[in-house]
């Protein structure tokens, strides 16, 4: 009887730990998430360069220089110095214009946030987050994202590279979803299916100087 006791008291103390421990993750979860769905969490307080116009990047962890030991030298800072425009980035890791990331922050859901900045320009980029998802789901929500930015006089769509980390069918499947609802909508739209970048290692997100390449790139491709 002792024996049974003491192994049931022990069984109360280990799950009581397991408990609180998941208290405290979900917490601390909750917290990350709150301030994440902030523009104040997602840097979007803040231009990262001076200029005319005023241009917000929406994005995901490329945005936002996921891996850059300065991630504010991302590409979309860059872009800015080169066109001289005042740049603001709403970049968020993980996300699409489906997948929603670890915080359920989809695109569609950060558009009122980037039109109280009244932008003469928007410039998105999507694609690689949403390469398990269908050609249709991915146009369908395209084209919502799209429709909500009509009173931006300037959208460019930038597409999904062929990173080594994704299968090329996927990215490509992506592509021509993003491709067709950009040309529904009458938005310009830069494919990046050609662009040889250098990446990390795992395989997806951009160097230093891929970034840099990136943005040559894009200035390139918004003009074209």
């Amino acid at each position: 009887m002792r024996l049974l006791a003491g192994v049931a008291l022990f069984a109360a103390v280990i799950l009581g730990v397991i408990v609180q421990h998941y208290n405290s993750t979900q917490v601390r979860y909750e917290r990350f998430c709150q301030h994440s769905k902030s523009p104040q969490g997602r840097g979007a307080t803040v231009p990262m360069t001076s200029g005319q116009p005023l241009v917000v990047i929406l994005g995901d962890s490329y945005a936002s220089g996921f891996g850059l030991k300065r991630p504010h030298e991302a590409w979309p800072t860059q872009l800015g110095r080169r066109e001289h425009w005042r740049v603001f980035i709403d970049g968020v890791s993980g996300t699409g214009m489906v997948n929603g990331g670890l915080c359920q922050q989809p695109y569609g859901s950060r558009v009122q946030q980037v039109l109280a900045r009244r932008p003469q320009r928007v410039v998105i980029e999507v694609g690689l987050n949403d390469t398990a998802v269908s050609a249709d789901v991915e146009r369908h929500a395209a084209a919502a994202v799209l429709a909500s930015l009509t009173s931006v006089p300037v959208v460019n769509v930038v597409g999904p590279p062929p990173v080594p980390g994704k299968r090329l069918a996927d990215v490509r499947r992506v592509d021509g979803a993003l491709r067709g609802a950009s040309q529904r909508a009458g938005r310009h739209y830069v494919t990046a299916l050609g662009w040889q970048l250098p990446y990390l290692p795992d395989g997806v997100h951009l160097t230093a100087a891929g970034h840099q390449q990136f943005a040559e790139l894009v200035a390139r491709g918004i003009r074209g």
